[in-house]
């Protein structure tokens, strides 16, 4: 496992593009709409990509789609889709199959965060932390991981958390979902390897996001100015999927240093 302490990591991106086609390269972003959704559209948008837009929230993907159309000719869809209902999911996918047809990258970003202790806590809570955070990733692999095996290429990027790694308190649920994610994607790298498939665990600590400012809510210490920003994880994350040669990162944790 690498620790990666993030300043800026933009010259490579650039470096990189010139050595690969983007052109035709689909990507899926789900939890679009997000903080973190919204800087990894864009960013991706400007690098050639075409992309697939899912989040719950439908004017928010409206104005997202809007706001690359006016920058960018790469080819948009969005659908909104709730994973908490396992038809949402399902027509996800049908919707994806029609536009698409295809996808090569997949961004699981969609995340569920409960600030609850375990003992206030309901099973309802439970059940749709997991069909979010940990189902949903699973369903989308499984069904167009036949197609990046095929195509032999194709990037998994799940979006963890430090979470991952240690116990929180108040944060039962979300830690366990993490350390679930965390051996789903061990497992899909030793799986998808052998078919130039890249799979990505990033584990960032505090993201400045709406996440984040509950995050600080519930921990008065923490200071919101030091934690990462979605623009610098966006630009490592797009070092991840672009990068082709044989080096390889499977599993990230992402800290900020706090001068």
């Amino acid at each position: 496992m690498l620790e990666f302490y993030i300043i800026n990591s933009f010259f490579y991106i650039v470096t990189q593009k010139k050595n690969m086609n983007f052109k035709g390269k689909n990507c899926l972003i789900t939890g679009a709409t997000g903080g973190l959704g919204t800087e990894l559209s864009l960013l991706l948008a400007k690098m050639g990509f075409n992309l697939f837009l899912t989040s719950t929230r439908k004017s928010s993907l409206i104005k997202l789609e809007k706001k690359i159309q006016n920058f960018s000719n790469v080819r948009t869809s969005s659908f909104v889709a709730d994973f908490t209902k396992n038809s949402d999911i399902q027509k996800l996918i049908k919707k994806i199959r029609h536009d698409f047809g295809t996808v090569d990258i997949i961004i699981n970003n969609a995340a569920i965060f409960y600030p609850k202790s375990m003992l206030s806590s309901s099973l309802d809570d439970f059940e749709k932390s997991f069909s979010v955070n940990v189902k949903a990733p699973y369903v989308l692999c499984n069904k167009f991981g036949h197609d990046m095996k095929k195509n032999r290429w194709g990037r998994i990027v799940n979006i963890g958390s430090a979470a991952a790694y240690r116990g929180i308190e108040n944060q039962s649920i979300y830690c366990s979902t993490k350390f679930a994610l965390l051996g789903f994607s061990k497992s899909l790298v030793q799986e998808f390897s052998k078919y130039n498939v890249r799979v990505f665990f990033v584990a960032p600590g505090p993201l400045q996001t709406d996440m984040g400012k509950i995050v600080i809510k519930n921990n008065k210490q923490l200071n919101y100015d030091s934690f990462v920003t979605p623009t610098e994880l966006s630009k490592f994350i797009l070092d991840l999927i672009v990068y082709e040669k044989q080096l390889f990162v499977e599993e990230v944790r992402v800290g900020r240093i706090d001068f």
